[in-house]
C-alpha cells in the first residue's frame, strides 16, 4: 500500500491508520421526505435520482426567466447542508440564484468535524449563500401570489 489514512471515530475519539492504494470515499446519500405540511406544494423537490435533477432543472429554468422578466433573482431555499445540499447550493449559484441553506445542525457539512467545515461556510457566504444555521423547516406554504414560503 503506498498510502495511509488516519481514521477518527468522531464518537469515541479513537484513532487508527488504514494503508491503501486507492481510496473511494462513499458517503452514501438517502434524502429524507421530512414530514411537514406542504411538502407536497409544487415547487418543492427532493434529489434522489437524475429524474429528480431534471424536474428541478426544469423547473428552475422557469423560476429563472420568470424572475429575470421582474428584473431580480430568483431566491431559493435548500433544506440540508450535507454534501449534496451544498452541491446543490453552488450550482444555483452558479446558475444566477440567490440561495438561502436552511440546516438543523450549528454548522454545514454535519458529519465532518466543525473545523473542516468552517472553511466551507467561509466560502458559501463568500459567494452570497445565506446559512441559517441551528434552524429548522416547520413548514411550507405557498402565498397568493405563487412565492413558496419556509
Amino acid at each position: 500500500a503506498a498510502q495511509t489514512v488516519t481514521v477518527r471515530e468522531v464518537a469515541t475519539g479513537r484513532e487508527y491508520t488504514e494503508s491503501y492504494d486507492a481510496l473511494a470515499l462513499c458517503q452514501g446519500a438517502d434524502p429524507l421526505q421530512l414530514p411537514l405540511p406542504g411538502i407536497d406544494l409544487p415547487g418543492i423537490h427532493t434529489l434522489r435520482n437524475v429524474a429528480d435533477m431534471d424536474a428541478i432543472k426544469s423547473r428552475l429554468d422557469e423560476v429563472l426567466a420568470a424572475a429575470a422578466s421582474r428584473g431580480r433573482a430568483a431566491k431559493t431555499v435548500v433544506i440540508g447542508a450535507g454534501y449534496i445540499g451544498i452541491e446543490m447550493a453552488e450550482n444555483l449559484i452558479h446558475r444566477g440564484a440567490e440561495v438561502t441553506i436552511v440546516e438543523l445542525a450549528d454548522q454545514i457539512l454535519p458529519p465532518l468535524d466543525k473545523d473542516v467545515s468552517i472553511p466551507v461556510e467561509q466560502h458559501a457566504r463568500g459567494r452570497g449563500v445565506e446559512l441559517q444555521l441551528g434552524t429548522a423547516a416547520a413548514a411550507f406554504t405557498q402565498a397568493s401570489d405563487g412565492m413558496l414560503r419556509v
